[in-house]
């Protein structure tokens, strides 16, 4: 029970950890919206290995290492983070009506979805974010 524990409070911690180390677009700038593209991507690579040499060297080898964790998104907890990233991402671009131009249905969920498969009630909340986007005209401008 103990260790069972122990291992609960380790994921918890370290997706709290790959959350914040995701944050490091915000040093760029980059819109929810360019991290879709290679560019966007190439950034936040960039962004990472700066922040990797101005931390201290175990600090930044364990962050490293959490954000490709994150970025190749094979254990459970990355897959949560990056569910949890996604979602916090359509929720944001709300604010951003204008971005939404030339967007679908269909191409929001192609891009999205398939980050809720093992998240049920995350993927309830996705599609309620899209039913309550479609209701609101994001999609028809």
């Amino acid at each position: 029970m103990f260790l069972c524990g122990i291992r609960i409070i380790n994921s918890v911690c370290k997706l709290l950890y790959m959350e914040e180390i995701n944050k490091l677009r915000k040093l760029y700038k980059l819109k929810n919206v360019e991290r879709m593209n290679s560019v966007g991507k190439r950034k936040e690579s960039s962004a990472m290995k700066k922040m990797e040499k101005e931390m201290p060297a175990s600090l930044g080898k364990k962050a490293a290492l959490l954000f490709k964790e994150f970025e190749e998104c094979r254990t459970m907890e990355a897959k949560f983070a990056r569910a949890i990233d996604q979602l916090d991402a359509v929720i944001h671009e709300m604010d951003y009506k204008a971005d939404w131009k030339g967007w679908t249905k269909e191409f929001l969920i192609e891009k999205k979805g398939k980050y809720f498969e093992h998240f049920p009630e995350l993927k309830k909340a996705f599609e309620a974010t899209v039913r309550y986007v479609e209701m609101e005209g994001y999609f028809s401008q």
